[in-house]
């Protein structure tokens, strides 16, 4: 998988293009190939993550804690690169 920027293939694509142009699948498949890559990395949120045990409080709060870190007071919408899904 490559991510892109896609809000800069769409400026590439049609910016300088006369409205009327209709892009051919090649002209398409050429422009995708062409946009450089974005830094990203891929991450598990903890709800969903096999390390994450969900616990209520005292007053009905919910929290979590991580086996991986050992960690206590981890939401559920945190995330880290370590993850690995249920």
């Amino acid at each position: 998988m490559r991510l892109i920027d896609a809000d800069e293939l769409k400026m590439n694509m049609f910016a300088y293009a006369p409205p009327e142009m209709i892009w051919d699948h090649g002209d398409v498949d050429h422009k995708i190939n062409e946009m450089p890559t974005i830094d990203a990395v891929p991450v598990v949120r903890c709800k969903d993550c096999k390390h994450f045990m969900e616990f209520e409080k005292p007053l009905g709060k919910w929290q979590g804690l991580c086996h991986y870190y050992n960690a206590h007071s981890v939401m559920k919408n945190d995330f880290c690169s370590r993850g690995k899904q249920k």
